[in-house]
């Protein structure tokens, strides 16, 4: 008598990799520690860390790997007006977990300053981007020089508390997973977290009204905090910039930056 035997159940897994080059690089340690914390201070699904390898043994990057709930997860899509309210929901949530410094994670320093943290960072990205990318767009001494107008203004010294920013996760950093029939978004891609101002949000920059209503608070009601916009957009396209392969992005993203300086030049500071 044959024994009729089940087919293997399939497995699959998340690889998330870690090139060096950036203006700075999350390591994947680093990555998990923010993992954990979500999963401990808040209920948003965070996926669990199978691995975590920075020896560069078995590939030439770092990298992390994580399980991928198939065949019930739906990759990278489009998302429905109640997930983009849960997705606000919950990036509020993720916003209140704090820390005792502000800048990279896995970074400790003494900086607790988010005016300095931030500097820290633009110039990391100026550094990166170099003149020659710049010219014929803006120059580097234009963004520097309305740097130092916004700090004489305390442009940043509203933020007291280092928030954990997800900062590059958008819609396509959101896997929809079914749990006992029940289905939830689980946050992906928090390779370029930094702990700061939740202003910073890529997913702020698209003004997204379910997203913001998820959120349940406007963090650009005031003028000041409107320009604190502009900024932390010409730090996004700056980033863009840097590690961007697509050269369309990498042109869109420079567009931005003119855009982004020349406002700059005439904001009024009060």
């Amino acid at each position: 008598m044959s024994r009729s035997t089940s087919p293997p159940k399939e497995v699959s897994y998340i690889l998330e990799a870690y090139y060096p080059g950036g203006p700075w690089v999350t390591s994947p340690d680093a990555t998990k520690s923010i993992l954990s914390q979500i999963a401990q201070r808040s209920d948003v699904p965070v996926p669990r860390v199978l691995v975590s390898d920075s020896t560069k043994t078995l590939v030439d990057f770092d990298y992390l790997l994580l399980p991928h709930p198939s065949p019930a997860a739906l990759p990278t899509r489009t998302l429905t007006t109640a997930e983009e309210w849960t997705l606000g929901n919950h990036l509020r949530k993720i916003h209140a977990i704090d820390n005792d410094w502000f800048g990279v994670p896995g970074e400790p320093s003494e900086v607790i300053s988010w005016e300095e943290a931030f500097t820290l960072l633009l110039e990391a990205l100026l550094d990166k981007t170099g003149t020659d990318d710049l010219r014929g767009t803006v120059k580097i001494e234009r963004i520097r020089g309305a740097l130092s107008r916004a700090i004489g203004f305390f442009l940043f010294d509203d933020v007291e508390a280092p928030s954990l920013v997800w900062l590059t996760g958008d819609e396509s950093s959101v896997m929809e997973v079914e749990e006992n029939g029940e289905s939830k978004l689980t946050f992906l891609g928090f390779s370029h977290a930094v702990w700061g101002d939740p202003r910073m949000e890529r997913v702020f920059m698209e003004e997204v009204k379910d997203i913001q209503d998820g959120y349940d608070e406007n963090l650009f009601l005031l003028p000041r905090q409107r320009i604190k916009g502009v900024w932390y957009a010409l730090f996004f396209a700056l980033l863009v910039m840097v590690e961007s392969e697509d050269v369309r992005r990498v042109e869109n993203a420079r567009l931005k930056v003119e855009e982004c300086v020349n406002r700059l030049q005439l904001v009024e500071y009060y």
